[in-house]
């Protein structure tokens, strides 16, 4: 049997793999590609009123959605785990 199927394939996502888990990889890379645009504006700041801002509220709110991911892959795992308890 193979691993991936051939239109999930093409886009890395395992063909066994939950919705769940699949939307869930994507939002984590999206939320990479957007740290990676916020620390990229940060390096450009150079004004201490601009440094505080970004301090104050971007890395507050990063920490935040990196919490809340982390907590949505903890959830998606319980939830696989609950499926596979129902099936037996």
């Amino acid at each position: 049997m193979p691993k991936h199927d051939l239109l999930f394939g093409l886009f890395g996502l395992s063909y066994y793999e939950s919705d769940f888990v699949v939307q869930h990889k994507l939002l984590k890379r999206e939320m990479s590609d957007y740290k990676d645009f916020l620390y990229g504006l940060k390096s450009k700041w150079t004004d201490k009123k601009k440094e505080e801002f970004f301090r104050k509220h971007i890395n507050s709110t990063v920490e935040d959605a990196d919490s809340y991911l982390f907590s949505c892959e903890k959830l998606i795992m319980y939830i696989e785990e609950a499926r596979k308890l129902k099936e037996i």
